[in-house]
């Protein structure tokens, strides 16, 4: 996870590795004021994420 250094933005980094070639996760931008989480991965199994 990483905070904005001015906005009121969360950014939150999620997944899964199996310990070969297949990566699963999620980066979603989570609006702390609404409450509204946006997924900034299009692929439908996500991508590593390795840092924010």
């Amino acid at each position: 996870m990483a905070f904005h250094p001015r906005l009121p933005l969360l950014s939150v980094g999620s997944g899964d590795y199996d310990g070969g070639y297949f990566f699963e996760g999620e980066l979603l931008l989570l609006d702390l004021e609404t409450g509204s989480a946006t997924s900034l991965i299009e692929h439908e199994l996500g991508r590593q994420v390795l840092g924010l």
